[in-house]
């Protein structure tokens, strides 16, 4: 077993194989993280993401930066705009004031800087334009489940069969080796309680959002998950855990289903999205009819 980690995207990036390779290969999946935390770090001016926010405009941008930005408007149109990669103007304004010092009019001006509908895509040219001043992108809510599938994707192609890679909580399993082998995932309780479930996982994503960690204030009182709808922080909804294919998916997935609450398990289910599990602040657990077959009974 090879255990490696390091920190990318302002977390720690782990990867743990359970096979016969050599260690150059962890070194190369670890640089593909790095080269997507690079097209997507909002913390690096030269970056394609800072780019297009600054110049309102990227011509011949990279097919990783088109992919997962399209990725993360076809979640923006399916939850109606309440998923929103636009939502930084909101980021910043909660992280500028207290709760109680911001005012219903400086939501109201915000919410009209995130129309995620003012990104226009040209496929043929691979290029980007946000046609509406003030909007600016932020994919914090899906890159890091894009680069751990990058990882994936190298670590498969230079035969790894069985391996997990986990990206701050956004995880993929590779287990390609036998039918009954699985990778065991817990799903932490909100509450501080330790472990509220196990997942058995064989050939999937696992990504979980919540509001108990990661807060915009020094009262921890304003979490860093903000509906798109009505501007607030999400409050009602503890964690939401889904499974799904690809990272990149449970990625964003796990911060929309977060947002919607019991909705979102519907509309996991009426999408065939994949399946989810919230936990609700009253603590009330509701999940789709097919996530207890991930259970560990």
């Amino acid at each position: 077993m090879i255990k490696r980690t390091r920190v990318y995207m302002g977390t720690f990036f782990t990867i743990m194989i359970d096979d016969d390779v050599e260690e150059n290969i962890v070194v190369e999946a670890f640089r593909e993280v790095e080269r997507v935390e690079k097209i997507f770090s909002k913390f690096n001016e030269n970056s394609e993401l800072s780019l297009l926010n600054k110049h309102k405009v990227i011509l011949n941008a990279s097919k990783d930066f088109v992919h997962v930005l399209k990725k993360s408007l076809f979640y923006a149109d399916i939850t109606n705009g309440r998923y929103n990669p636009c939502i930084l103007p909101l980021l910043e304004l909660y992280s500028r004031k207290s709760l109680q010092e911001i005012s219903e009019e400086e939501i109201k001006k915000s919410l009209e800087l995130t129309d995620y509908k003012s990104i226009i895509i040209d496929e043929i040219t691979n290029s980007v334009r946000v046609t509406k001043n003030g909007v600016k992108v932020d994919l914090s809510s899906i890159a890091k489940g894009y680069a751990v599938d990058k990882a994936s994707e190298l670590l498969m192609k230079n035969g790894v069969s069985r391996a997990l890679i986990d990206g701050g909580g956004d995880i993929r399993v590779i287990d390609g080796k036998k039918d009954n082998e699985y990778w065991y995932i817990g799903v932490r309780d909100p509450f501080g309680k330790g472990i509220k479930k196990i997942l058995k996982i064989k050939d999937k994503s696992v990504a979980t959002s919540g509001i108990y960690e990661r807060f915009l204030d020094a009262q921890r009182r304003v979490t860093h998950i903000i509906d798109g709808l009505t501007g607030r922080p999400v409050d009602t909804t503890m964690s939401a855990t889904v499974i799904t294919d690809y990272a990149i998916d449970a990625d964003a997935l796990a911060t929309a289903v977060l947002i919607l609450g019991e909705n979102g398990i519907d509309l996991v289910e009426e999408k065939k999205l994949g399946e989810a599990y919230i936990i609700l602040r009253n603590s009330k657990e509701v999940m789709t009819a097919g996530f207890d077959a991930y259970l560990v009974s």
